[in-house]
């Protein structure tokens, strides 16, 4: 098999057109120079590489033609070589990440931008899931990181906090209630309707959504079910209802809805980002950008 000790001894020596200086050049003696150019030729197939003589050495028609490919070679392998070091630093390589809908109008945004700054190299694949289908999906290796609020923790996962907010209510703009200055109470939004999503979607979230409610003292009627949080509050600005959202959808502007803080405190929905273990170079990568940006602490 030709190896790289070959073609970088054919090379040295097609360039000096002298045994002597090539094995110099190479830091070694003469005769194992020879003897690599020996077994380069027989493995080419008896090519003779070489018309040498005494006073001269000349590359033959085979050899100019194989000056060529050799330098393809070692620059394809040198390629190889840093394009393999990137993948084993996280700087190249790929990432496929699974984010529920909330994370785009909270964390993600702005830990992707961090992310893909500090990592060109490193291809992003985004999937909008919610986070049961993540956690199925980090399970059958289908995607490497999920951004989602899970009903617990998987053992079996690494797992990290990166954004902490308040639920906070939306009504529409012409309800009495966004005229009040200031926060309402949960007991504010009894006997109205609501608009909210299956409970199957975002168990852990949901329920604390009602375990609030029941506190203020009632049982939410429930009027109108979507899956996303942004069609959720489209229907709320429609007239269909009121709802309990995570506060990082305030930044879905709209000039038809109105965004209220809850008294007492509503409860805090922490959003986590998990990955699969052992993780890859460039997970690991993304998680220290996580801290960098000081979003979160590993936790198993």
């Amino acid at each position: 098999m030709i190896e790289f000790r070959h073609l970088q001894s054919f090379l040295a020596v097609a360039e000096q057109l002298h045994f002597g200086r090539a094995a110099e050049q190479l830091h070694i003696t003469q005769p194992p120079l020879t003897r690599q150019i020996q077994q380069l030729e027989e493995l080419l197939g008896g090519v003779t590489l070489f018309d040498r003589s005494r006073r001269r050495v000349a590359l033959t028609e085979a050899g100019e033609l194989f000056v060529d490919e050799a330098r393809l070679l070692i620059d394809q392998l040198a390629r190889s070589v840093e394009r393999t070091q990137c993948v084993a630093r996280g700087e190249s390589g790929r990432v496929r990440v699974g984010f529920i809908s909330t994370a785009d109008y909270s964390v993600l945004p702005g830990l992707l931008k961090a992310f893909t700054s500090r990592y060109p190299g490193v291809r992003v694949d985004l999937l909008e899931l919610t986070g049961d289908e993540q956690l199925r999906r980090l399970s059958d290796g289908t995607i490497d990181v999920g951004i989602l609020i899970p009903e617990q923790n998987d053992a079996s996962l690494g797992w990290m906090p990166i954004y902490r907010e308040r639920l906070v209510a939306v009504v529409p703009r012409e309800h009495p209630l966004a005229r009040r200055a200031g926060a309402i109470s949960g007991k504010a939004l009894r006997g109205e309707s609501f608009v909210l999503f299956p409970r199957s979607l975002a168990p852990s979230l949901y329920d604390k959504i009602i375990s609030y409610l029941d506190r203020a003292g009632f049982t939410p009627r429930i009027s109108q079910e979507a899956r996303q949080m942004q069609t959720i509050i489209g229907l709320v600005a429609g007239g269909m209802g009121v709802s309990v959202v995570p506060g990082c959808m305030q930044n879905l502007r709209r000039n038809d809805v109105v965004y209220k803080a809850l008294a007492p405190k509503a409860p805090q929905v922490t959003t986590l980002l998990a990955w699969r273990e052992p993780s890859s170079a460039a997970v690991d990568s993304l998680l220290g950008v996580c801290r960098r940006l000081g979003i979160g602490e590993p936790s198993r």
